[in-house]
């Protein structure tokens, strides 16, 4: 493959994966922040069993490398 094709594949997937880091970054900063809101609501979780929600929610933050250490209710 000459070099040429070979770097606009490079840039290419560098510009697809930006998108989906963006796209995961955005997913999961909604997601905190309507976790937040419930939280301050008194809603985070229901006895030792987390709602589906905060499940999604955790899984986007630790896709998007934002996982802070909160403690649901579980």
């Amino acid at each position: 493959m000459p070099l040429q094709q070979r770097f606009a594949a490079v840039a290419a997937r560098y510009e697809r994966l930006c998108g989906q880091q963006r796209e995961a970054l955005r997913q999961a900063e909604h997601l905190f922040q309507t976790l937040l809101h419930r939280a301050f609501r008194g809603e985070p979780g229901q006895g030792n069993v987390a709602p589906d929600s905060d499940i999604e929610a955790e899984g986007a933050l630790v896709r998007a490398g934002m996982w802070r250490d909160v403690t649901w209710n579980r």
